[in-house]
């Protein structure tokens, strides 16, 4: 052993790079060892202060306690224990005599490769798993020979191996043998799975399939060069020794004996670093992002600046800003550890667990969990939501973001777990539905079995089953990468078609046009009784599309094509004179959880979005609104990002680079008092988790001594805070990097999307993949791209540039000129504001007074401020009830028009544009004659209304007896309501709320006249 095994200098340097990020003071991050994550400190918290690794399939955390003890936690992707959870496969704990030098510490993730390098004085380690190999190494070398124990321990009672096994559950079994070597595993002697297995198939499936959890036994054999057993459960130098190298074995298996689980994992099995370093070579050099800047000054950091009540704004004053060379290096580098988290989880047999992968730690009292801190301290097997293996609303999120880095093996993976249970999938859709078809539960485990029996099951996951085609079109979106016939052959094509064989199967009913009716359904876990919902219509769509773009046959083709044909547009509904995005055409206003599911029609099914430029506007609408009650829905769980919230991502897809980067800081930074709204102050300068009625618990305290948000959280920066699931959040993360890809670089097809969401004065270096076996690498330095390297270079041609000037000032534009903010109560968009960078600085100079403090219009190309309309590009002057003062151009394609009144209440009008209550006032209209309508929208003053308080409103009409009878009623959420009903016919009609009425209107069935479709 060498001393070579730790590098001193550049561990120094990189120490010296870490605490100028954290004081602020960062220096530009430009390549992969400014990343790598340095400590100087032992842990005080055990593994809440640990560092990750692993080789896709098994992982360990790395830690150094106080005394000195070197410590690993291990575990297994698929080490499901009899109840189908995943806890830890135990603890390795290595002590030295002379103990490590604690107050002498250095500890350093090597990111190249793959490693931990601890130094502890003369005392030098290097901590890896094998990148091929199922084999964990710890290999040292001290200065001062030391007499050196390794111990293995568990967290569930070990028995022996040799007594007999208890008749159900699993057994911790330690093996009493003589040989120099401790081993140990855990065998299921039942099976939670096989219970749900056969309430859901049908018995001829069941008797031939076996279960995958009945006998699966996991484990390790640690081992140690030159090292003697001196107990079960200990190996030991027999004298000082200076060198040290020991392994750890791990196997998951499925044996008919113990024995024959022993014998397999006494196996030699080669470790090789050479190849583990080529490995992560590779790895690497697929992609990258590297920001050297972004901006200047400080970076806003407020999370809740797009919401019409902002009680939780006031907990982050002081904590919304940080230095932009701050915000440019924790990105960075956290980008890196992110992806590299992703990794060292996701090459294994089945999906990593979506609550806290491989990595939950030891979690002290005060932690965040799913709704509030923890109460007392849990063991890192204490998971949130543990008994749900695969829940695919969240485990898909790394999955989408993996394909634009060219991280195809880590993709692969998970998409034949899928793959392998589409015969039960198929076989389950026969017995529960009646169907031909496969379909996949939204709470799965192994093969795709359900967690839960059908009967009795919550009506939220009952309807949620996007995953059978959302699963799908991933692996259609990874096959328009990699162009793997073979991959496309036998998972895409058999998984889709079986996917959507279930929904035009068990949906049969069509419209008047023709077109799929799919009724009584669920949008993702947060509304129920939806027709023809965004989620399920818009995945559907997405895949078809791609799948009748890749060469597959005649009678595949047709098929297709016919079940695209007879697919509706995307659901919208009209709110303040435009349409906007919708959750589907019908649905209930309940709401589970904070998800905004009308978003996917943006991300991730791309049916509205910088791809759809006559729906851009609409979209961009729609997603500043998304947190707003708008339709009667229960606002209690505004949330404007992070966890599984897709909505940094989204911002990318619809080119807003100014809202994609503040959602993306605000996610990389991950400082959230808690994960939704109404935050208030207690009686001691506490942080309270309110309730609709009265303040809750505890959610942060100043006076701990801990940095905001006041609360313990892990130390390794990639380890991210729960918002709704568990630590580490891997959806937070996985949203967060994909949001970094897609304001870098979008594919779509033949067209490949370059800077479509990338801040002007931000630089940047990078390199990702995009369709069609294609990497995109470049440079952005000062407003304009310095280098970019195409590969193959054919596909130049098919690159459209965002970022060059005219493109940034359309951008602009037409953002400032579709901005309706200002009609909701809410602030204008970022990026329609005139900002000037480096590259809209000139024309923001010269034109800028046409985007300044201007208001958003129904008319195409116009924006106006106080008399003053201003007409961009060649779109016709609209025809105002006012007089024109003077017109003049300010250029061949602005004209500025000054009226004899100001704009606004003509604008405003447009929101009432055709109502059948338009000029009446009074909450009891007489409308002249018997009148249809159909929807109604009206305004409320609602001052210092917190959210999740709602006040019952009803419409009622006279009838010709003289009664008046109820047609809608619901409740509203804040100050504006806007809904469709039955239509109805009356003369009369009135609107009884115990609230101001500011504005009442109802509307004819059918589209409004005059009114803009919200396009712009």
């Amino acid at each position: 052993m060498t001393t070579s095994i730790v590098k001193r200098s550049s561990s120094a340097l990189l120490a010296a790079a870490l605490a100028a990020v954290l004081t602020g003071a960062a220096p530009a991050i430009d390549k992969l060892a400014d990343c790598n994550v340095v400590w100087d400190a032992r842990s005080t918290d055990e593994s809440f202060s640990s560092m990750p690794l692993g080789n896709g399939d098994a992982g360990i955390s790395v830690w150094v306690e106080s005394n000195g003890d070197l410590m690993l936690y291990v575990a297994k992707v698929d080490a499901f224990d009899a109840q189908h959870l995943l806890p830890k496969l135990g603890r390795i704990r290595l002590r030295t005599d002379p103990v490590l030098e604690a107050n002498n510490l250095k500890t350093t993730l090597v990111l190249e490769q793959a490693a931990v390098e601890v130094v502890a004085g003369d005392a030098r380690f290097r901590v890896w798993v094998d990148a091929n190999a199922p084999v964990i190494r710890v290999q040292g070398y001290c200065a001062t020979a030391r007499k050196v124990s390794i111990m293995a321990e568990s967290l569930r009672q070990w028995q022996n191996a040799a007594d007999p096994l208890p008749g159900s559950g699993t057994a911790a079994l330690l093996f009493h043998d003589t040989a120099d070597h401790v081993a140990w595993c855990y065998r299921n002697q039942s099976s939670v799975w096989a219970e749900n297995f056969v309430r859901q198939n049908s018995p001829e499936l069941v008797a031939k399939t076996k279960d995958p959890i009945l006998h699966r036994t996991s484990g390790c054999v640690l081992s140690a060069t030159g090292f003697k057993r001196i107990n079960p459960t200990t190996l030991a130098s027999p004298q000082p020794v200076t060198a040290i190298d020991a392994t750890v074995r791990v196997l998951t298996s499925q044996p008919e004996t113990l024995e024959g689980w022993k014998a397999e994992a006494l196996k030699p099995v080669r470790s090789d670093w050479n190849a583990h370093l080529a490995y992560w070579k590779s790895f690497w050099n697929r992609s990258h992002i590297f920001i050297p800047k972004a901006g200047a000054g400080t970076c806003d950091l407020d999370p809740f600046r797009f919401m019409q009540f902002p009680q939780a704004r006031d907990v982050y004053a002081g904590h919304k800003e940080i230095p932009a060379a701050q915000n440019a290096a924790q990105i960075t580098q956290r980008y890196a550890l992110e992806r590299f988290c992703e990794a060292i989880a996701s090459r294994g047999a089945v999906p990593p667990a979506y609550n806290g992968s491989l990595f939950t730690m030891d979690m002290p009292a005060g932690a965040m969990v799913f709704d509030k801190p923890k109460g007392s301290p849990t063991s890192p097997d204490g998971r949130d939501w543990a008994q749900l293996s695969f829940m695919w609303q969240n485990t898909r999120h790394p999955y989408w973001a993996m394909a634009a880095r060219g991280d195809y093996d880590t993709i692969l993976p998970g998409m034949k777990f899928v793959r392998d249970g589409l015969e039960i999938a198929h076989d389950r859709c026969k017995k529960l539905y009646g169907v031909d078809g496969a379909m996949i539960f939204e709470a799965s485990w192994l093969h795709n079995v359900g967690v839960f029996p059908i009967e009795g099951m919550a009506a939220h996951l009952r309807t949620h089953l996007l995953a059978t085609v959302e699963l799908p079109a991933i692996m259609a979106e990874t096959y328009s990468h990699t162009r793997d016939e073979k991959f496309l052959r036998e998972t895409v094509l058999p998984c889709a078609e079986e996917g959507l064989k279930f929904y035009y199967n068990r949906f049969t009913k069509t419209d008047a046009k023709g077109r799929m009716l799919m009724e009584g359904v669920g949008c993702a876990e947060t509304y129920q009784g939806v027709t023809n919902p965004a989620t399920e219509m818009g995945c559907m769509k997405f895949l078809l599309d791609l799948l009748l773009s890749f060469p597959i046959d005649a009678q595949r083709r047709a098929t297709f094509a016919k079940w695209r044909a007879i697919l509706p547009d995307v659901p919208t509904r009209r709110i303040r004179g435009m349409d906007l995005l919708a959750v589907g055409e019908v649905y209930d206003p309940g709401r589970v959880d904070c998800e905004t599911p009308e978003m996917y029609s943006i991300y991730p099914f791309r049916q509205a979005w910088l791809g759809t430029p006559q729906k851009l506007a609409m979209a961009r609408q729609s997603f500043h609104v998304r947190n707003t009650s708008l339709d009667g829905t229960v606002d209690w769980q505004p949330v404007e990002t992070g966890g599984w919230q897709s909505a940094p991502v989204q911002a990318a897809c619809l080119g807003l680079a100014r809202e994609a980067a503040r959602l993306a800081s605000i996610n990389f930074h991950d400082r959230f008092a808690h994960w939704t709204g109404n935050i208030v102050k207690g009686p001691n300068g506490e942080l309270m988790r309110g309730s609709c009625e009265s303040p809750g618990f505890v959610v942060g305290d100043p006076k701990s001594g801990l940095p905001f948000p006041y609360r313990p959280r892990a130390k390794f920066p990639a380890f991210w805070e729960t918002k709704m699931d568990g630590t580490p959040d891997n959806d937070h993360g996985a949203n967060s990097v994909n949001t970094l890809q897609a304001m870098l670089l979008q594919s779509d097809g033949d067209k490949i999307h370059l800077l479509p969401a990338w801040p002007e004065d931000w630089d940047v270096s990078f390199k990702l993949a995009a369709a069609r076996n294609t990497t995109v690498e470049g440079v952005y330095q000062n407003g304009r791209i310095t280098a970019l390297k195409v590969t193959p270079e054919s596909r130049r041609k098919d690159i459209i540039n965002h970022s060059a000037p005219e493109a940034r000032i359309r951008t602009l534009v037409e953002i400032a000129c579709a901005d309706r903010n200002w009609l909701f109560n809410l602030p204008p968009m970022l990026d329609g504001l005139p900002t000037p960078g480096p590259v809209t600085g000139l024309w923001i100079a010269k034109f800028g007074e046409s985007v300044t403090n201007t208001r958003g219009t129904f008319w195409p190309g116009c924006n106006f401020r106080d008399n003053v309309l201003y007409v961009h590009g060649k779109y016709p002057v609209p025809q105002l009830p006012a007089k024109v003062l003077k017109q003049s151009a300010l250029s061949d394609s602005l004209l500025k028009i000054e009226y004899d009144q100001r704009l606004e209440a003509i604008v405003r009008a447009g929101v009432s544009a055709g109502s059948l209550t338009a000029g009446k006032s009074g909450t009891t209209i007489d409308l002249g004659a018997a009148k249809t309508f159909d929807r109604l929208e009206f305004t409320i003053e609602n001052p210092n209304y917190l959210r999740g308080q709602a006040k019952s409103f009803r419409l009622e009409v006279l009838q010709p007896d003289g009664q008046w009878r109820i047609v809608h009623q619901g409740k509203i959420y804040g100050i504006i309501y806007s809904k469709r009903f039955p239509a109805v016919t009356a003369s009369q009609a009135r609107l009884t709320i115990d609230a101001p009425i500011t504005q009442f209107d109802l509307f004819p069935p059918g589209r409004v006249p005059g009114c803009s479709n919200g396009s712009g």
